[in-house]
């Protein structure tokens, strides 16, 4: 699993804004959904957990997405492994074959929020 520091902006039933280091400096990711376990976190750190399957390529720059650069591809048949850094962090995501991708390209990752776990960053207990 993916573990990425993200720093809680609000949080309310009907959305969630993250703030997170990206290679672009520091970006706002909106869940496409609300967390209300967070909004006692907010303005505090927490750790994002999202797996490797979780994480698509798309085009859009809506909600649950981020701009990353791709640092390696590694292509093993069925699946291409992309690896970009998030927030300092190696962050991986599983994507098919013909992702398209290879190192040094720019692109919007999407989160999915449905499968999204959260950690109290201080005491390593999951939120939600």
């Amino acid at each position: 699993m993916n573990l990425i520091e993200a720093k809680v902006e609000s949080a309310d039933a009907q959305s969630t804004t993250v703030q997170i280091e990206g290679f672009e400096g520091m970006q706002n990711m909106t869940l496409s959904r609300g967390f209300s376990e967070l909004s006692a976190y907010d303005g505090k750190n927490v750790l994002l957990g999202v797996r490797p399957e979780d994480i698509t390529e798309t085009a859009d720059t809506g909600a649950s997405t981020l701009r990353c650069r791709v640092d390696v591809t590694e292509p093993t048949g069925a699946d291409t492994y992309v690896i970009t850094s998030i927030g300092g962090k190696e962050v991986v995501a599983r994507m098919s074959a013909n992702a398209g991708l290879k190192a040094g390209d720019v692109t919007s990752l999407q989160f999915d929020a449905d499968k999204l776990v959260v950690f109290d960053k201080e005491t390593g207990k999951r939120i939600r």
